[in-house]
């Protein structure tokens, strides 16, 4: 039943002790003033509704304080001011602690560390910047106002503008400014082979002070003097004064020159004329400005002809130094072509045909008493014979230059009768493979497209024959029974002393080896079981994992691992832990709890972190506690009986659950928030 408790006067509620306390405890909401039925926890309806909190002692903070269920505060807003001259609204917020990241005060604001300003610009410390991906940091002014930086400016980057309107100096390291560069002292162009050219507006001129080119003297002036009479270091000719001075220093000289046999000679610049004509196989003509002094087509009477080095009479061509040789050379990447109506001989007087690439010998022909030798001249160098193949290159035949090299064929190696004798009294015969006799010394590779047939023959009087192929140490020696890798007896058993590689199917009645190795061992028998037995009181290994008896263990004693689901049709007995452990750091995005370990710990690293937790299976435990508490966790299951989700504040705040059809129950719950 309500109850209303009225007065007509001020009602005090006031303890009896200084230190104790009020306490109201109503079991909805608490209404003040006209309030008839509250909406919210505190719900406060008065003309001019106001909350008011006053401080006895303005060295203290009043304010609001935010409190999680389990009493920790987690937020505040308190006012400061000693004796009311400085008035601040200080908040405050939790992560591992309390700390201020808000105050406004009467004259402004301040953040304590990063404003976003609509999530496109960020002021961090004394730095601006545009915190949308790619996006542009502007700074406009309002209608016809400006942006106004009022100290100096630097730039640290490129200056991008179509616009610079500048009051006070410029200050930079380099101004590009349309195909232009300014550094330091110098202009240059910055377009790509484009000129530099200075032009003055309208009727103006281009004035320049003290021009110099390259390494060459100052130049001052520009000077208009027929005789040249001055002498400046510094001053330049116009075109008229420097024509006008030649042509009157050539009217007043003379053109002194001499002949091979020293005949002096002397023409007048004015007056004369200088001929030039030619004697025997040359001929001279002239044309505009240019005298062109020839020789003929066919020159005659020349017993030989000397041309630095190199002689040539009548149909040779020497070298005319002592010992030097004669090169024929051509120029770049062209060719040296002889054609010959006859034969091309080379006679070198018991010396040798060098073949040479770019300096550097690779063969030689030589005379060895009266051998004719083919050398390749560079180390383990090969010689190889090639033809033209219906105009593919082919090789048909490369002699390995190495020790004890190979000849290798092209194709097939044709002899007389198709037969190749060895040196020893084996014969191998080609194509049909009739093989006479192996000698034990002969090394011989057997090849066919076809069958290869070899037969031990019991029936001439031998028995205990067998196939055989031997590890012989020794090339020269006879085997031994003891040396064989691999054997055939004649009643069908084979022996191998090594391991053995198949890449295909391997069918026998029984196999006995010291060892097999395989990737497949199956029963080929109908429905037929696969028995791996050991022998005696022998284990049965595969790999780590050993069987003996019904015991099943680690050979290494590392962790067993089942990677699938286990079905236990009888009494699972346990003496060790049957539950895996789970740690699970928090981020920023939301992390999953898994089902496969019965234990999540969680590791928080900031507040109100995600964790989410899927559908188990009917029966399932999870048992969930905060291992660090690094700031708020928060686990929402998928299918939540007794809420939506469940909150860690501490270490130790733990949850075990159990999962029915209709999602997970809670079991037991040590300080963890429901709700």
């Amino acid at each position: 039943m309500a109850k209303t408790l009225r007065t007509s006067g001020t009602y005090t509620l006031e303890t009896s002790g200084g230190s104790s306390d009020i306490l109201l405890k109503p079991g909805g909401d608490l209404g003040i003033g006209s309030v008839s039925s509250p909406d919210t926890s505190v719900h406060v309806k008065t003309s001019a509704a106001q909350i008011t909190l006053q401080r006895t002692d303005d060295a203290n903070q009043p304010g609001l304080v935010f409190q999680q269920s389990g009493g920790n505060i987690r937020a505040k807003i308190l006012m400061d001011g000693t004796s009311g001259t400085s008035k601040e609204l200080i908040f405050q917020t939790h992560d591992s602690s309390l700390a201020e990241r808000f105050r406004v005060t009467h004259s402004g604001a301040k953040v304590s560390g990063t404003l976003n300003v609509d999530d496109g610009v960020t002021i961090t410390d004394n730095a601006i910047k545009a915190s949308a991906s790619n996006a542009d940091l502007e700074l406009d002014g309002s209608g016809s106002g400006v942006v106004k930086i009022l100290d100096n400016a630097e730039v640290v980057g490129t200056l991008t503008t179509a616009n610079i309107t500048n009051t006070n100096n410029i200050t930079t390291t380099q101004l590009d400014a349309d195909g232009v560069r300014l550094k330091d002292n110098t202009i240059t162009t910055s377009a790509s082979n484009a000129d530099l050219e200075i032009n003055a507006s309208g009727s103006g001129t281009v004035v320049l002070e003290n021009l110099k080119v390259g390494s060459g003297a100052t130049v001052t002036t520009i000077l208009d003097e027929d005789n040249m009479s001055s002498d400046s270091a510094t001053a330049l000719a116009t075109q008229q004064s420097i024509k006008a001075y030649v042509d009157a220093e050539v009217t007043a000289q003379d053109l002194d020159f001499a002949t091979d046999d020293s005949t002096a000679l002397s023409i007048d610049l004015d007056s004369e004329t200088l001929q030039f004509s030619g004697g025997p196989n040359i001929t001279t003509s002239g044309s505009g400005n240019t005298v062109t002094i020839s020789l003929d087509t066919a020159l005659s009477n020349l017993t030989s002809v000397q041309v630095d080095g190199i002689t040539l009479a009548d149909n040779k061509i020497s070298a005319n130094a002592s010992n030097s040789a004669l090169q024929l050379a051509s120029s770049g990447t062209g060719d040296v072509e002889i054609d010959a109506g006859g034969d091309l001989i080379v006679d070198v007087d018991n010396a040798d045909v060098i073949l040479k690439d770019d300096g550097t010998e690779f063969g030689r022909l030589s005379r060895v008493t009266a051998d004719f030798v083919v050398k390749a001249s560079a180390q383990d160098q090969d010689l190889v014979f090639k033809g033209n193949d219906g105009g593919a290159t082919v090789t048909a035949l490369t002699l390995d230059m190495s020790e004890g090299g190979d000849s290798v064929f092209g194709g097939k190696l044709v002899t007389n009768g198709n037969r190749i004798t060895h040196a020893q009294a084996g014969t191998v015969s080609f194509m049909d493979f009739t093989v006479t006799q192996f000698g034990q010394d002969n090394n011989t590779v057997l090849s066919s497209v076809k069958s290869i047939n070899m037969f031990l023959d019991s029936n001439g009087g031998d028995t205990g024959q067998a196939f055989r192929i031997y590890n012989n140490t020794n090339p020269d020696g006879s085997p031994t029974e003891s040396t064989f890798i691999f054997k055939i007896q004649e009643d069908g058993d084979m022996f191998v002393t090594g391991d053995t590689s198949m890449t295909g199917t391997l069918t026998a009645t029984d196999i006995t080896a010291n060892s097999l190795t395989t990737n497949t061992i199956t029963s080929n028998g109908s429905n037929a079981e696969l028995s791996l037995q050991a022998s005696g009181t022998g284990d049965v290994v595969v790999s780590a994992l050993r069987v003996n008896g019904t015991t099943l263990d680690s050979a290494d004693s590392t962790k067993i691992t089942v990677a699938e689901d286990v079905d236990v049709t009888g009494t699972l007995f346990s003496r060790g832990n049957v539950f895996g452990v789970q740690t699970l750091t928090g981020s920023g995005s939301t992390e999953v709890v898994n089902l496969t370990d019965t234990v999540t710990l969680l590791v928080t690293t900031g507040s109100s972190q995600a964790f989410s937790l899927a559908d188990g299976v009917e029966g399932q435990l999870k048992i969930i506690s905060m291992k660090t508490d690094g700031g708020t966790g928060i686990v929402t299951p998928a299918n939540f009986v007794n809420g939506t989700q469940i909150t860690f504040d501490d270490v130790q705040d733990t949850i075990t659950l159990l999962y029915q059809s209709t999602g997970w129950v809670v079991l037991a719950r040590q300080n963890a928030l429901v709700s």
